[in-house]
């Protein structure tokens, strides 16, 4: 099993705690005999493929390599891992953050992909005063005006994601685009950061348009014949996860590299 994100913060974390990290010091104390570790993501959906239960084992096993290497109450009491799926829904993220935090006493809610429901779990978060670090979701509205001090953005953002791709491209050649998007959060925010980052670098953003989110159909059928008539030098994918991957399909269906569109994915 491939350790994700996740996976390897928990492990730093706990020795952290434990004093063998992050500079050492004497153990963390629990407050009520064990730390609980939360982690919601999307398990069924677009985006299980970059998380969901890979991701909950891999935070299972740093606790269990922790327990094998500093005993089973190197923090003196148990480590608890919560888990729960909140279906690409940014009330349901909400939720299950609330009870999480209210009835289960999680000290620290994990991952998050999707950035409307990574969004509204730093609103909870902030009103209940606990952890919350994400490690999947790549809105730079987290660490931008939805910033509070008790949530952490572990991951790359959009602009980072822009700055690379979107200059990079650009600056070898790929002087017009045409971008498509998931029609939310994350991909608005992808949509900006780019077009910011393609104009900077001497590039032009021909047009733009949102897909469904989460796109039901995994149809981008539309949005590739379009790609087709514009002509533009590159095809910027905002999509992420199940999305992107029919997205890389229907490129190669519709033979666009043949007519010279390139292809760039944004994450």
């Amino acid at each position: 099993m491939k350790r994700t994100i996740a996976g390897s913060l928990v492990a730093l974390l706990l020795a952290a705690a434990c004093g063998g990290g992050l500079g050492g010091g004497p153990p963390a104390k629990l407050t009520d005999g064990k730390l609980v570790i939360a982690v919601i993501n999307d398990q069924s959906g677009v985006y299980a493929d970059l998380s969901g239960k890979n991701a909950v084992e891999a935070v299972n096993m740093a606790v269990e390599d922790f327990k094998a290497k500093y005993g089973e109450n190197a923090l003196g009491g148990k480590v608890e891992v919560l888990t729960a799926d909140h279906q690409n829904k940014a009330d349901v993220a909400q939720q299950k953050a609330q009870e999480f935090y209210e009835r289960s006493n999680a000290d620290l809610i994990l991952d998050v992909p999707t950035s409307s429901a990574a969004l509204a779990i730093a609103d909870v978060a902030k009103a209940q005063q606990k952890l919350y670090i994400n490690v999947t979701a790549a809105t730079t509205v987290l660490t931008g005006k939805s910033c509070n001090k008790y949530t952490f953005h572990y991951a790359y953002d959009t602009y980072m994601l822009a700055q690379g791709t979107g200059v990079t491209v650009t600056q070898q050649g790929g002087k017009s685009w045409y971008i498509i998007y998931p029609n939310y959060a994350f991909g608005q925010d992808m949509e900006s950061s780019f077009r910011q980052a393609v104009t900077a670098a001497g590039g032009t953003v021909i047009q733009s348009d949102g897909s469904p989110f989460p796109n039901t159909t995994g149809d981008f059928s539309s949005l590739l014949l379009k790609a087709g008539s514009l002509k533009p030098q590159v095809l910027g994918a905002m999509q992420a996860g199940g999305d992107l991957v029919n997205v890389v399909k229907q490129y190669n269906e519709f033979k666009l590299k043949d007519q010279n569109i390139k292809l760039a994915v944004g994450l």
